[in-house]
């Protein structure tokens, strides 16, 4: 209710204050779904409302009121949502589905013509071939398996990349450095 007592506040504020922003953090998102917040979210925006919704997994919003279907909720969320950031992931769903979002790029697939012998021994006859094939940009195996503090980066308009998201750790030494 507090979210939506927001978005109704940014949408009457006067045109004065219109460009100054509000930002929202609703963690566990799927405790926040509802009809109303649903209706706004695809609104807020113009509001001068950014809300950033944080959930683990897709699967998490299934789980939401029965008078929203999840795919219309599941859609809403990632069409409304114009900066997506999304660390490792152990659901493969959720990292498939993040993955195919990224888009495919070419790549180039090596073939090699193998013949069988009679004990089914493979041999070469050293004939090669390159297949087009295409592969998501970002890959399931970067996805699942991200160090701790980065992260994929998937803003409107623009390639995914992955970003850090955290300061890097060093030890603290008695030197000087001096600069001339």
């Amino acid at each position: 209710m507090l979210l939506v007592r927001l978005m109704m506040l940014a949408k009457q504020r006067n045109s004065k204050s219109a460009n100054r922003t509000i930002t929202v953090f609703a963690d566990e998102a799927k405790v926040h779904i509802s009809k109303p917040f649903m209706t706004s979210l695809q609104a807020s925006a113009g509001w001068g409302l950014h809300t950033i919704l944080a959930f683990q997994s897709w699967q998490d919003l299934h789980d939401c009121p029965a008078d929203l279907s999840p795919e219309s909720v599941i859609g809403s969320i990632s069409e409304n949502c114009a900066l997506k950031i999304c660390y490792g992931i152990d659901d493969p769903d959720t990292a498939e589905r993040f993955c195919r979002s990224t888009g495919t790029v070419p790549v180039d697939e090596p073939m090699a013509e193998v013949q069988r012998g009679l004990g089914l021994a493979e041999t070469s006859n050293g004939k090669r071939a390159l297949r087009r094939g295409e592969q998501y940009l970002i890959d399931m195996n970067t996805m699942l398996h991200l160090l701790p503090g980065c992260a994929v980066l998937k803003e409107a308009g623009q390639l995914a990349k992955r970003i850090d998201t955290s300061p890097v750790r060093v030890e603290p030494v008695d030197a000087v450095v001096v600069v001339s």
